[in-house]
């Protein structure tokens, strides 16, 4: 085998005891691409802990392509580190730039990520609230998690760093930051235009703020012209759009041809729907 190709979004304490000894028996390996995310460890992977345990054993090795990201709790006691710290770690890795950025959260879960440059893959899994200062042209599906700013400025950089993003899904999503100046941001029409998502089809809001719901379907706060399908408490988009007749959330709505509602009622019992929400998403 010269090449081998490994994607596992959602990875838990096999990696040292299955994954490592596996790779290291592809002696004739030319390529390898891996993309793991790693749950509940207690170190982060980094370039020396790669090249000691895989990359010496692959002598044939001529391309190696990574995302790797390493979830550590705080009760491990992991030094704090910066993003150079890790960096610095691939000096005898001879296989391309790499880059590297971390995640501190209010949790106590750190996020170590760690990858190839250029950013490879399509979608990136569990970002929270550190935006990397690259541009990831490929990637198209994008998860964020936790608590993020509620800034014009982050959602801003979101577009920016990732602007080829098809889906977007926002998991337990709640502020770090939302009081009235932060809101009121966002309101000011004359000082910030509003922020394009032009590729976004796909919006799941279903575990997020109600705010950040706002934010993403009024249109003088976000642009989203080809949104398609789009995941929302009901109670929630009631309310945004004002039982169906509010015009500020039109625009973003109206070539919705899918809608997936959080049941809220009780699995036997159905939401009847009133004639305005027909008429609000004409495409459905």
């Amino acid at each position: 085998m010269k090449c081998f190709s490994l994607k596992i979004r959602y990875l838990r304490y096999i990696y040292d005891s299955e994954i490592v000894p596996l790779i290291r028996r592809m002696c004739n390996l030319e390529k390898l691409t891996l993309y793991l995310c790693m749950r509940n460890r207690n170190k982060y992977v980094d370039g020396i802990q790669l090249q000691n345990d895989i990359l010496i054993y692959l002598e044939q090795l001529r391309t190696f392509v990574f995302y790797i990201s390493s979830e550590i709790s705080s009760e491990h006691h992991v030094s704090t580190l910066l993003s150079d710290d890790i960096k610095r770690t691939f000096t005898d890795v001879k296989y391309g730039e790499v880059a590297c950025f971390i995640d501190h959260c209010i949790s106590g879960l750190n996020i170590y990520h760690i990858f190839s440059i250029p950013f490879a893959f399509d979608s990136l899994e569990h970002l929270r609230n550190n935006l990397p200062n690259i541009v990831f042209n490929n990637v198209t599906s994008l998860s964020i998690i936790g608590s993020i700013p509620f800034k014009y400025e982050y959602f801003l950089r979101l577009a920016k760093t990732f602007p080829f993003l098809k889906s977007l899904h926002f998991a337990h999503i709640v502020p770090d930051t939302l009081d009235d100046s932060e809101e009121s941001k966002f309101n000011y029409n004359e000082l910030y235009s509003a922020v394009e998502y032009p590729y976004l089809r796909s919006l799941d809001l279903l575990d997020a703020y109600i705010d950040y719901s706002e934010l993403f379907l009024n249109e003088s706060k976000t642009r989203l012209p080809n949104l398609i399908e789009l995941k929302i408490g009901y109670d929630a988009l009631q309310t945004l759009t004002e039982n169906f007749r509010r015009d500020e959330t039109r625009l973003n709505c109206i070539n919705i041809k899918r809608l997936i509602h959080q049941q809220v009622y009780g699995d036997n019992e159905i939401i009847v729907k009133p004639k305005d929400y027909y008429l609000y998403f004409p495409h459905l």
